[in-house]
């Protein structure tokens, strides 16, 4: 109610989420758009809010495309944010998702990219993020029973291995693959967690401080309590996904003050414009009165220096009436010769 004139990006953290990974063959245009509607329908066909994200193509002899299909699934949890919105008429521009944020966040910290699973503590819970070829393609939310150093730690390595089960059950990733997980928690709590997670089998522990990693991405604000919501706000801020999830419905207010500073935008351009025209034009006139003067005095002068030069030629011998009548008689002569 006190910005209503701001854009807004709307960052979501739930545990109803949902993500399929789709392998479609290839298509261009209206066909393409045609058969990820039916794959965003058939998967999650109780909610609005879908998206459908390219993870580039396969390189065969088809070309296929994978692509990731995500949604929120219960989007009455975000029905009372959307009723203030509304009520205070507040361009929304888009919901965005951590997942969505993730890629980029380890690709800043310079964590493997390929093969990740990212843990971001929050609020309501632990984050477990699995990024894959830059892009994260699974994500879930699990609750943090015991929010102290010692309990954090557990919970990080107790939650590592299981979705690391889940993970493989689910054929994400081998059994027998190295995957790399990553701890984004605070400098104090950094001992605890290398102690309670200790690389076992295929993971590879990796622990990123997280008042470094905020240092990294460029965040002026530090975080200060072991949460890294902030470095999500900030990625968001600077670095908006192309996608989103939000229906057109719900942007119609954005899309109304788009082309609402589009028009202000354009009669600014216009009017921009048509001031240079005009000083263009004062311009060429200002010059066209400066060669005027300047021809004028050059024509006095030209007609000053004729008469002193007329002035110092001989007069004639005779009168003019006298000339004349000579001229008459010559032609007269000259008429009867002839």
């Amino acid at each position: 109610q006190a910005h209503p004139d701001c854009e807004l990006l709307w960052l979501a953290n739930l545990a109803e989420e949902g993500f399929h990974v789709e392998t479609l063959p290839y298509l261009r245009g209206r066909d393409r758009d045609t058969v990820l509607a039916r794959k965003l329908a058939q998967h999650f066909f109780n909610t609005p809010l879908t998206l459908a994200q390219s993870l580039g193509h396969l390189h065969g002899h088809r070309k296929e495309e994978r692509v990731l299909l995500a949604a929120l699934t219960q989007p009455a949890l975000l029905e009372p944010w959307l009723n203030a919105m509304r009520n205070a008429r507040t361009p929304l521009a888009g919901i965005y998702t951590l997942p969505q944020l993730t890629g980029r966040l380890c690709r800043l910290l310079e964590l493997p990219a390929d093969s990740c699973l990212l843990l971001t503590l929050h609020p309501h819970g632990l984050r477990e993020s699995l990024v894959m070829g830059g892009e994260a393609v699974f994500s879930r939310l699990t609750p943090l029973p015991d929010s102290s150093i010692a309990g954090m730690a557990a919970s990080i390595a107790s939650e590592a291995h299981k979705l690391h089960q889940y993970l493989c059950s689910q054929r994400y990733i081998a059994r027998d693959e190295v995957l790399t997980v990553c701890p984004l928690v605070p400098r104090q709590a950094r001992a605890a967690v290398e102690a309670a997670c200790p690389d076992i089998g295929p993971l590879r522990f990796r622990i990123a401080d997280l008042e470094a990693a905020a240092q990294r991405i460029g965040l002026a604000t530090p975080p200060t309590a072991p949460y890294a919501d902030l470095l999500f706000l900030h990625l968001l801020a600077t670095r908006r996904p192309r996608q989103q999830f939000a229906p057109a419905p719900w942007r119609h207010a954005h899309r109304i003050a788009r082309l609402r500073y589009g028009l202000v935008a354009g009669g600014l351009t216009i009017l921009c414009a048509g001031l240079l025209w005009l000083g263009r034009e004062i311009l060429i006139a200002h010059q066209l009165r400066a060669e005027t003067a300047h021809m004028a005095t050059l024509a006095a002068r030209q007609h000053a220096e004729f008469a002193r030069l007329a002035q110092q030629l001989p007069g004639p011998a005779q009168d003019p009436e006298t000339l004349r009548q000579l001229l008459a008689d010559y032609d007269a002569l000259r008429r009867q010769q002839d």
